[in-house]
């Protein structure tokens, strides 16, 4: 290989061991698991390296394998970007979604922590939204604006991270809270089923001790006859 080239092969594997492990390193730690994505590319990579050190006989084209080498390269970092943005994604949704059921996240700093996570979340999603777009057109852009995501993304969760301590805080009043409101729908429960007996109750007492009275006024006054008094005439006299 000339000088050239060697020197070409030692800025790919310094972008593969200060870039590329650390971004599968956290891949890793999220996932548990090594993408095979990123393993067929790595692959890729050093099938095209290793060409390079075949005899001379072989008649390689260094600059042509390196060449490919670096495209594979930018392919398995643009790669560890996607996964992670997912892995974020993921993250972002169990932060608010499902945690988030169990806390009023405006409860912390009178709402200004919430606001300031979604702004954060808002710029990481700008960043990621632009790599797509010049994905297809730069891919050194599209890469540049892969990293800012990964920044903006790192910035957001090390902000929800430095806030455990409000948020534990923001839940355990979000528990008691929501032990007052059981304890409050409990007793209206109780309050509704005793009012309900109780007037079932009262309308027996009432209904029992003054149907006689009710009796004797309709015998009286509807089903009874008028009693009409008859004088006879001739006892008048």
């Amino acid at each position: 290989m000339t000088n050239g080239a060697e020197e070409k092969l030692r800025e790919l594997y310094g972008v593969y061991n200060n870039t590329i492990k650390l971004l599968i390193a956290k891949i890793e730690a999220k996932l548990q698991k090594f993408p095979i994505e990123i393993f067929n590319e790595i692959r890729a990579f050093n099938d095209h390296v290793a060409r390079c050190y075949l005899p001379p006989e072989a008649n390689i084209n260094h600059d042509a394998e390196l060449s490919k080498a670096e495209a594979h390269i930018v392919r398995i970092t643009l790669d560890c970007y996607k996964f992670l943005n997912v892995i974020y994604f993921k993250d972002f949704e169990e932060f608010y979604s499902e945690e988030g059921k169990n806390i009023n996240y405006k409860d912390i700093e009178s709402g200004r922590f919430i606001k300031d996570v979604f702004r954060l979340k808002a710029e990481a999603e700008k960043y990621s939204e632009e790599a797509r777009i010049q994905e297809s057109i730069n891919k050194g852009e599209s890469l540049k604006y892969w990293q800012e995501m990964h920044v903006a993304y790192s910035k957001l969760f090390k902000y929800i991270t430095d806030n455990q301590g409000n948020i534990v805080w923001a839940k355990d009043r979000f528990k008691e809270e929501q032990k007052r409101i059981k304890r409050r729908t409990n007793w209206s429960r109780f309050w509704d089923v005793a009012k309900w007996v109780l007037t079932i109750i009262l309308s027996w007492i009432l209904g029992h001790f003054s149907s006689p009275y009710i009796k004797d006024f309709f015998d009286k006054n509807i089903n009874g006859n008028p009693k009409i008094e008859v004088i006879d005439k001739d006892n008048s006299k």
